[in-house]
């Protein structure tokens, strides 16, 4: 989140230009494999794997989100995001401000994407720690809504970290799929 180089241009901050840029390793996979991806992303990841999965069916069996943003309104950014924003560009981190447009970007987005992930018609499994103080834990709910296959994995007491702190689960999920 916000760490990855990107020499040609503006930081691609929306799901949409990233998307676009990750096309080409999926269609590399499918061309020397022939088998579709599993894609699996972990909060801002989490918000970007439905978004590949629908505009790349034809490389993609599923989709893993890990505490990721689905819901716009639950998406909101806070009040330290619009405050670092303030702040001049040379006093910030350029990863801290890389990864602070993205959350600025994400909310509009996700509103802009809510018809197409509607269709998606891929197994998605979604898991949530119910104590994540990053992601707002409704996003698991707000997937039941979206998505037409959907499985949610409620992870009690866990925080935001949970593709750390509960590696056997996302085994588990990623194991489901075989």
């Amino acid at each position: 989140m916000g760490e990855s180089s990107y020499p040609d241009g503006p930081f691609p901050k929306t799901l949409s230009d990233q998307s676009r840029l990750i096309a080409p390793i999926l269609e590399d996979i499918w061309n020397k494999t022939q088998k579709k991806t599993l894609v699996i992303g972990h909060s801002l990841g989490g918000s970007l794997v439905p978004k590949l999965a629908v505009d790349y069916p034809e490389y993609i069996s599923g989709v893993i989100i890990l505490a990721g943003d689905i819901g716009p309104r639950l998406a909101e950014a806070r009040w330290f995001n619009y405050a670092l924003d303030m702040l001049p560009k040379q006093w910030v981190p350029e990863f801290w401000y890389n990864s602070n447009q993205e959350v600025l970007e994400l909310m509009p987005e996700l509103e802009r994407l809510q018809n197409e992930f509607s269709q998606l018609s891929l197994p998605v499994v979604v898991l949530q720690g119910t104590e994540d103080d990053l992601v707002r834990p409704k996003n698991a709910s707000f997937s039941e809504s979206l998505f037409p296959n959907v499985n949610v994995i409620w992870l009690e007491g866990a925080s935001h970290i949970i593709n750390i702190t509960h590696a056997d689960d996302v085994k588990k999920a990623i194991q489901s799929f075989h």
